[in-house]
């Protein structure tokens, strides 16, 4: 029971109604209406009921639509339910209007401190459903923001202590809901929780990943208002679509994905490991959504992700590659290498471990008895990508300059470089080595013979998206697959034709023209409007990762590659 002298709250949305106008600021109740003469009678009584039930079923039915990703569950929490047909379209109708009336962006914490401007130092805190981080970057003009501390965490529970554990419920409240079991909390109490984020003196930008969500907004204003000059991003909120047709398993990862790679393996069976800005990597083999490691936590965010049968790899945002092995005795995480900036791909090969930063520093790291270690600089401009054989003999490097240079997997000896089309985001090898895929920074795609040295393009699909490929993968079948900056999942069929457009050198220097195959690729789905984060693909499936947080498992007939569109 709250304390006698306790100011008025709104019946609502329990917001202090005190000094309040007639109606609430916060869910648009009216708290004082006109006085009425006489005694109330039942008729009034009832009318006055029904008016209050239905706005108490109104306020949490919108907070259950904000958090509608997490499922239909949360309208179980809604006071005065059932919840009809018609108040269920009012709601969504209404949170769409409070999205689009939001400046949204696909915000990223690097893209966010590279922004800030001016070389120094910049804090990135992430408002997310999970919890609250705060990300301290270095900013350089050579290699861009480098993480240069330990991630800062707020746990939503030490704002609202009386916040439930379960992930449904606390989403059902930062989102607005009261439900059957209130959480009283004070706004006015967080600053001092929050100051540990930053100093005073701290050039800080706010990435609210929860746009409209009350307590979100209130921890967006509590940071503005201690820091005056800080910039907020509005992320586009998480969302949820039901799961297309050719869909047949789908994984939630809490909090997220920020580095993610996918390996289909033997038997029909497929791995898949998750990097998340809370420093956890986590892997699990589908279908079944076996769980087969734990957390294994970085100190920063974690940036790349890779795995085999046996091991997941994983670099954070400060440089660190850890190692840790899937099966065993010795499953603890050990550290392999040390790099100066972060870092940019790993790959878990069977005998070494490869890791590229974003200063160029490419690295050799043996796992056992798998050979000698080499460091090589590969230059920034060729620090976006990293592609290695199935053998480990072999290692690709893409960047900006749009140049695939290739190095010998064991001794780190360039072996050659060829051209492509433009800016390189994404590579990967053939599983015979013999073809690289690659992903550029304006969405197209091509494809690299490694003993002719010819790169040629494939077609550009319709509609374009115009955004960077983020991830590749190549089938033993020829066919491509892409994932893209929008969270658009697309297969490239390859008809074995077309002139090339760009040619090996000793120098990287090469003719670039223009070519066609048959086909522009068709659709399998999406996880938009998130960024695909990794894709794999063999036989008749293929998996997924999303910075939505989900990991799908597709069942497509790749043989069908006409154009037909996949339902997405």
């Amino acid at each position: 029971m709250p304390p006698a002298d306790a100011p008025p709250r709104c019946p609502v949305c329990l917001t202090t109604a005190a000094g309040e106008p007639p109606d609430c600021r916060t869910c648009g109740w009216t708290l004082y209406g006109p006085p009425v003469l006489g005694r109330l009678t039942a008729a009034d009584e009832r009318e006055f009921t029904e008016r209050l039930t239905t706005g108490q079923r109104a306020h949490d039915l919108l907070a259950a639509t904000r958090a509608a990703h997490l499922g239909s569950g949360l309208e179980a929490l809604v006071r005065a339910g059932p919840v009809q047909m018609e108040e269920r379209r009012t709601a969504e109708q209404d949170v769409a209007r409070e999205l689009a009336a939001l400046d949204l962006t696909d915000a990223d914490p690097h893209q966010a401190a590279e922004q800030a401007g001016a070389a120094g130092e910049v804090v990135v805190v992430e408002i997310a459903e999970e919890r609250i981080t705060a990300a301290r970057f270095a900013l350089t003009s050579e290699a861009g923001p480098v993480e240069s501390a330990e991630l800062r965490v707020v746990e939503w529970r030490s704002l609202v202590p009386d916040l439930s554990g379960d992930p449904v419920e606390r989403a059902f409240t930062l989102a607005g809901g009261i439900g059957v079991r209130p959480v009283t909390y004070l706004t006015e109490t967080f600053a001092p929780t929050l100051s540990g984020l930053a100093t005073r003196d701290d050039q800080v930008t706010v990435i609210n990943r929860l746009p409209g969500w009350p307590l979100a907004d209130a921890v967006a204003e509590t940071m503005r208002h201690h820091h005056p000059g800080s910039r907020l991003l509005l992320a586009r909120p998480p969302t949820t679509r039901e799961p297309p047709p050719n869909l047949s398993e789908m994984v939630r990862v809490r909090g997220g994905i920020t580095a993610g790679a996918a390996g289909v393996l033997r038997d029909g069976r497929a791995f898949v490991a998750a990097g998340g800005a809370d420093g956890s990597v986590t892997a699990w083999a589908l279908p079944g959504a076996v769980r087969l490691s734990l957390d294994s936590r970085h100190t920063a965010r974690v940036t790349a992700v890779d795995l085999n049968d046996d091991l997941v790899v994983s670099g954070d945002g400060r440089g660190v590659v850890l190692c840790r092995r899937l099966r065993g005795d010795d499953t603890e995480p050990r550290p392999l290498v040390a790099h100066l900036d972060r870092v940019i791909a790993v790959h878990a090969g069977d005998t070494a471990v490869f890791s590229l930063d974003g200063t160029g520093a490419l690295w050799r790291t043996p796992t056992d008895s798998g050979g000698d270690a080499f460091h090589v600089d590969v230059t920034i401009a060729a620090a976006s990508a990293l592609a290695v054989t199935g053998d480990g003999t072999i290692v690709a490097t893409g960047g900006t300059d749009g140049t695939i240079r290739l190095w010998d997997g064991h001794t780190g000896d360039r072996i050659r470089a060829i051209k492509a089309a433009g800016r390189i985001t994404a590579l990967a090898f053939a599983p015979d080595g013999r073809t690289l895929a690659i992903g550029q920074v304006d969405g197209t795609v091509a494809r690299c013979d490694l003993t002719a040295g010819h790169v040629t393009a494939l077609p550009v699909a319709s509609p374009t998206t115009g955004r960077p490929i983020r991830t590749v993968a190549l089938r033993d079948d020829g066919v491509i697959v892409t994932g893209d900056d929008t969270g658009l999942i697309r297969c490239h069929p390859w008809a074995g034709t077309g002139p090339a457009v760009g040619t090996a050198s000793a120098v990287g220097a090469g003719s670039v023209g223009s070519g066609s195959v048959a086909g522009a690729g068709f659709a399998v789905g999406t996880h938009a409007p998130a960024a695909v984060k990794a894709v794999a693909s063999h036989a008749d499936r293929l998996l997924s990762a999303g910075a939505d947080g989900l990991v799908r498992l597709w069942a497509r007939d790749f043989t069908r590659s006409s154009g037909r569109s996949g339902q997405a």
